[in-house]
Parts: structure tokens; sequence; C-alpha cells
């Protein structure tokens, strides 16, 4: 059906800078994305750019996040260690060994898996030695 009323179009646009050797193809157009979201949600014909920078602010605001959480699931006894055992193939090997698990338990009562929040935990240490180092 076509009428002669015209139409009222607006156009939100997100743009995501794009640097030769930083980041994947598809975190580029992950930014892309959230850089659109953000023109949308300030109006109506809104353009929105997501620059590196924007990145690594949010990168580091991840592991601030992620450092406080994990510093509140040590004081509230949200982590469980669990073992496995590990069987030798061969029958040579006499003796019981075992590898330890790390598991976080989310504000839901759910496992978190420790690649989520390991490598943060492993730069606090590291950062918390160089510190220790500095110290003595």
């Amino acid at each position: 059906m076509c009428t002669d009323q015209a139409a009222q179009l607006t156009v939100s646009v997100g743009a995501a800078q794009l640097i030769p050797g930083v980041g994947t193809p598809e975190s580029v157009l992950a930014a892309a994305r959230i850089a659109c979201i953000t023109a949308k949600e300030r109006g109506r014909n809104r353009v929105a750019a997501f620059l590196h920078d924007d990145v690594v602010r949010l990168n580091e605001r991840r592991r601030i996040e992620m450092i406080s959480h994990i510093q509140q699931a040590l004081q509230d006894d949200r982590l469980i260690l669990y073992s496995q055992a590990i069987r030798s193939l061969s029958t040579r090997k006499k003796g019981q060994h075992f590898e330890i698990l790390l598991r976080g338990i989310d504000d839901d009562d759910k496992l978190i898996e420790p690649n989520e929040f390991m490598s943060y935990a492993e730069q606090q240490n590291n950062a918390r030695n160089r510190s220790m180092g500095r110290e003595t």
C-alpha cells in the first residue's frame, strides 16, 4: 500500500576504531555494536564512536571489578577446592596423584569456572609480589 505521506526516518550510527594488529574482527564488530547501542540510547539521529582507549578502560574496569569480586569471595568463603584423581595409563607408576581444581560460587550459588577469574587472581598476586619485593 502506497501513500503520499512522508515517513520520518532516524538513524543511529555506531563506529569502532580498527587498528591493524590490535584486536580481532569479532572484537571490532562487538565494539561497533556497543557504539551503536550507545547512539540509540542517546536519542534519535546520533553517532557514537568506540575507540581503542575505550576498550582499554573497559578491560581495566573489568579487572578491578573481578579483583574486588575475588576478594569478597575469599571473605565470604565462596571458593571451593575439588580434587580429581590422576591415573597413570601404565601400571608401573605407584602412588596417588591428584589435581586440585578451584571453583568460585556466584551470588546465585552457581559455579564459576576458573578461566573466568584465575587470570585476574594471578595478576593481583603478581602485583602484590612486586610490591612486596620493593618493600624489602
